[in-house]
């Protein structure tokens, strides 16, 4: 019987992202922002509209030498 791998979340992927950026470095003056806007629930969606989090932003921000470019997972 074969063990059915655990789903792997979100969060988890963010995790690796960032571990990854700071194990290689993003080189240059880069920057690397990881917008946190995954909401559960009515209280979470209540708090992130007041602290500003917008719909349908992308899951990370990377700015370099005055370009930028957006990650989002799914």
């Amino acid at each position: 019987m074969r063990n059915k791998a655990p789903p792997i979340s979100e969060t988890h992927e963010h995790l690796v992202i960032a571990t990854y950026f700071k194990k290689i470095g993003l080189g240059g003056v880069a920057v690397a922002c990881h917008i946190r806007n995954e909401r559960t629930g009515h209280a979470q969606r209540i708090m992130a509209s007041r602290m500003g989090i917008l719909k349908g932003m992308p899951d990370w921000l990377i700015i370099d030498g005055g370009r930028a470019g957006f990650l989002e997972l799914k």
